[in-house]
């Protein structure tokens, strides 16, 4: 073989080489391929986030600052109190009170010392309002307008500011007590509590109180 047949040999099969290759980068399809190079992520890039959908209620955590709103409980109320308070006396027995306690404080003829009757609205309801009639032997007045809590909160104050506690007749003393001793008067008349009238603080069941004698 010489040169020249060498050359041209050598030509062809650098032809068939280059054909070789170039059917070897076609598939079937006839869609030439592209080679995609592995990307690595930029250091300058951050990821892409997303915002998750959530369909549960968060829960709210109070904060340090947050008052939470307290709606304040109702004040006890006293069954006893709220019973007392509802009582109401007839006239009857009205005219039972007065006869029995609240004459001693304020008839001005024999009680001393004399009982202050100005701005005394108890003083002017009982004797001003109510009349005893003795061919009847009855009392008259308005009666629903007596709270019986009142009057007898009244006699028991009077009975420790020492009225009440002497009786003159004719500028001579018939009747001289104690305030313990004119309490336990009161109570076996308004000392009962199942029948009225009745008084809670002349209750015969309790022990006398010890009054201050320097009132």
């Amino acid at each position: 073989m010489n040169i020249r047949m060498f050359k041209i040999f050598f030509v062809l099969l650098l032809v068939l080489l280059v054909v070789y290759l170039a059917v070897g980068r076609k598939d079937n399809s006839g869609v030439e391929p592209v080679a995609v190079g592995e990307v690595l992520p930029s250091s300058t890039l951050k990821p892409a986030t997303s915002t998750p959908t959530s369909t549960s209620t968060p829960t709210v955590r109070p904060t340090d600052t947050s008052t939470p709103a307290v709606s304040p409980s109702p004040a006890p109320t006293s069954t006893e109190t709220a019973t007392l308070s509802l009582r109401k006396w007839t006239v009857s027995e009205v005219g039972t009170f007065i006869s029995f306690v609240g004459s001693w404080f304020w008839s001005e003829e024999i009680s001393f010392p004399q009982l202050p009757r100005e701005g005394d609205e108890v003083v002017q309801l009982l004797t001003g309002e109510f009349i005893y009639t003795r061919a009847t032997d009855s009392w008259s007045g308005p009666a629903e307008r007596v709270d019986p809590d009142v009057v007898c909160a009244w006699a028991f104050q009077k009975l420790g500011e020492g009225y009440g506690l002497t009786i003159k007749i004719n500028g001579n003393t018939v009747d001289e007590k104690t305030r313990e001793e004119r309490w336990s008067q009161f109570a076996s008349e308004v000392g009962n509590p199942n029948k009225e009238p009745y008084c809670p603080q002349f209750d015969a069941s309790s022990e006398v109180p010890v009054f201050d004698d320097a009132n």
